[in-house]
């Protein structure tokens, strides 16, 4: 493993068994799709199925990435890239999973031209979504998602 580059970033796992786990994941210096660090929706995207959580205790903890509800983190700005920013859908919703919570906040997608509304979006969801709010981010497995409606009463950043 050596020469690989991480950045670590602490937050909260919330699995589908209401069971909640702290620690840091560690994200790639580098992403793929776009300049800087990886963000833990892309890291939460990739292709393998568990990925791993150092708990608070210093204890390695495998996760299967099918059993997580969201990832909690801190607050951080939605897209820091401009020229991103520009292209992006934003969308104002309220989320609710299927353990009953309610995630209300700000998605923001990069669709194309003939599909620019918050249903395609939901509908082009695969895998786990970022959801701006002012408390914090959610990393929110799609799979989990049993309704969605604009949301009401947001405020703007």
């Amino acid at each position: 493993m050596s020469g690989w580059t991480t950045e670590r970033l602490r937050v909260e796992v919330h699995l589908a068994n209401r069971r909640v786990l702290r620690g840091e994941v560690h994200l790639q210096a580098g992403s793929r799709l776009h300049g800087g660090p990886e963000r833990p929706e892309e890291m939460l995207n990739r292709e393998e199925p568990f990925f791993a959580l150092v708990l608070d205790e210093g204890h390695p903890l495998f996760i299967a990435k099918e059993h997580v509800l969201y990832l909690q983190l801190p607050p951080q700005p939605a897209i820091d890239d401009p020229d991103r920013a520009l292209a992006a859908h934003r969308f104002e919703l309220e989320l609710e999973l299927s353990d009953g919570s309610v995630q209300e906040g700000i998605v923001m997608s990069e669709l194309p031209p003939d599909r620019p509304r918050a249903l395609d979006f939901l509908n082009a969801s695969r895998g786990f979504i970022a959801v701006w709010a002012p408390d914090g981010v959610r990393v929110v497995n799609a799979r989990y998602l049993r309704l969605a409606s604009p949301a009401a009463g947001l405020p703007r950043a």
